[in-house]
């Protein structure tokens, strides 16, 4: 029988707080790597690799964020945090670009791999408790 912290919240209070925290860490990012461009402390042949940098950032953060809310189910929940937010993605492109989707499958595959990478970060904890607490915890 799972013990009640009383400190989970619903799987859409959690997935809207990582949407919103991954929307906002890669609109700060963008802004700083169009300012660093402006000073021409970038270059822009390396544009793409930073934009891969905060796709993944943003992706591994709103995740970690939205496992750590909701608590049960934790691939689920990363894997739904991520494909809420290339969702989110693919539609500011619709609504800004025009829809012009040149590169989405390697973005999909970047927030795949970032939502993926926070639901197994959080995992080896759980290996290390004991057996009764191991069950209060799932």
């Amino acid at each position: 029988m799972k013990r009640k912290s009383g400190k989970a919240t619903s799987i859409p209070e959690g997935l809207s707080i990582s949407l919103l925290t991954a929307a906002i860490i890669t609109i700060a990012a963008t802004a700083w790597i169009a300012v660093m461009l402006g000073h021409q402390s970038i270059e822009w042949k390396n544009v793409g690799y930073w934009i891969m940098a905060t796709l993944f950032a943003a992706s591994f953060t709103g995740g970690k964020i939205a496992i750590n809310a909701i608590k049960t189910q934790r691939i689920l929940i990363s894997l739904m945090s991520g494909m809420l937010y290339w969702t989110f993605l693919i539609c500011i492109t619709a609504l800004l670009f025009g829809g012009n989707y040149s590169s989405i499958w390697e973005t999909g595959s970047l927030i795949a791999a970032g939502s993926v990478t926070a639901a197994l970060i959080h995992f080896p904890r759980i290996r290390y408790l004991s057996k009764q607490n191991r069950r209060a915890y799932r």
